[in-house]
């Protein structure tokens, strides 16, 4: 029995002993400077695996709200106004719906600030609307919802509230026009993305106030872009108050920005786009559960940090449908300053410079309206260029409710 006790006591010391000597090997190799041995388990392997995937899935998504509906052919748009409407829109504005091959056509708004197109074939499509008093011009893939009963569900379509026209066009800045690294085929493949839910025109500031986004270009999921090209900048009550460039894969980040709404532009070789915006808060201890749920996405962006906020999201216009844009925003604009206003001319790009009421500079540089189109203006800059300058792009503008793809002549940029 006196032997038993012994020998357990020696076993209990060599034990002891052993877990000393580990943890002992554990701090001369902290010491020296020299790796610990991680412990892998099956859990740890499992969970990582998890967040790669979901990180992954994460950016192989798009907001849901890119995408729209139309029933039995009929497309509904709602301008969305974010601040006090100041003034009713019924007969005031009208929406120009832009198909990817350059067909234009245009819809007046009701007293409910809607309007609808029929016989809308789905696919990719640019809506624009450029006052008074409002603009913006917004992409958006629409697919048949044919199994939908009652009234088709409508596109809200978020727009940045000006004083007036002068007001845009004293927003003027050029930035070099700059091809594409890759070829592409725009919006081929781009209904094959997944969605996540969320408005795009909606995002929570990160609990270090940081504004996170991502700008997307009308392609198929597996294309390998580089959006360090584009520039992102936001406005506020009509003046620029940051702009930012994304890094390669698209994801932007903007820093000193409050809780309000906002506008938001992105132009470059791979599209445009301009809307308006709403930025909340970080959420408090005092979120409600429904608030919760809304920030339940997230996605690993340029600063690599997880937040419960919701990034924004822009998708920029498909390429082919940026001059017929322009020319709707120009007919707009000249149209406002009266019959026979000259234009002042488009500065020059690496080309020629326009001269008055010819339309912008030519060449590859495309500084002005004329060779490049929106795609080489700043954000709502290029509205300030477009009103400044004639067009020689010459676009037809079908401005009626029945005209069809087959009406326009197609124009696709080199």
């Amino acid at each position: 029995m006196h032997r038993k006790i012994t020998l357990a006591i020696v076993l209990t010391g060599l034990l002891v002993a052993m877990g000393n000597l580990r943890i002992t090997a554990q701090d001369v190799a902290t010491e020296q400077g020299l790796p610990t041995p991680a412990v892998a388990t099956a859990t740890t392997v499992a969970a990582e695996a998890n967040a790669t995937a979901e990180t992954i899935a994460a950016e192989r998504t798009v907001p849901e709200s890119f995408f729209a509906f139309s029933e039995n052919g009929v497309f509904k748009i709602k301008l969305l106004r974010l601040q006090t409407p100041q003034q009713a829109l019924q007969g005031a504005v009208q929406v120009h719906l832009v198909s990817a091959n350059g067909a234009v056509r245009a819809a007046a708004v009701s007293d409910d600030d809607t309007a609808s197109f029929n016989n809308t074939a789905p696919g990719a499509y640019g809506i624009v609307v450029a006052g008074p008093g409002i603009y913006a011009t917004v992409a958006v893939f629409v697919t048949d919802k044919k199994q939908k009963v009652g009234n088709a569900e409508s596109f809200q379509m978020p727009v940045i509230q000006v004083r007036d026209d002068m007001q845009i066009r004293n927003l003027a800045s050029h930035i070099p026009y700059q091809q594409p690294h890759h070829a592409y085929e725009d919006y081929e493949g781009f209904e094959s993305y997944q969605t996540h839910p969320g408005n795009f025109h909606r995002a929570q500031l990160s609990a270090d106030g940081v504004l996170q986004g991502r700008v997307y270009a009308f392609t198929n999921p597996n294309s390998d872009l580089d959006y360090q090209r584009t520039e992102v900048v936001i406005l506020k009550d009509g003046r620029q108050v940051a702009q930012v460039t994304p890094s390669k894969s698209g994801d932007f980040e903007v820093n000193g920005l409050t809780p309000g709404n906002y506008g938001i532009s992105a132009s470059s070789a791979l599209g445009y786009a301009a809307f308006g915006i709403e930025v909340t808060a970080f959420p408090t201890r005092g979120t409600t559960a429904s608030q919760s749920s809304e920030n339940a996405y997230s996605t690993r962006l340029v600063s690599m940090q997880q937040s419960p906020s919701r990034p924004l999201g822009a998708l920029l216009l498909p390429r082919s449908a940026v001059p017929a844009v322009e020319q709707t925003i120009l007919n707009r604009l000249n149209g406002a300053n009266g019959p026979g206003a000259p234009g002042a001319g488009g500065t020059a790009g690496t080309g020629t410079g326009g001269g008055p009421g010819s339309g912008g500079g030519s060449g590859s540089g495309g500084g002005g309206i004329g060779g490049a189109g929106l795609a080489g203006i700043a954000g709502m800059a290029a509205l300030g260029a477009a009103a400044a300058s004639g067009s020689d792009s010459g676009n037809v503008i079908v401005d009626t409710e029945e005209a069809t793809e087959a009406t326009v002549t197609p124009t696709q940029l080199p």
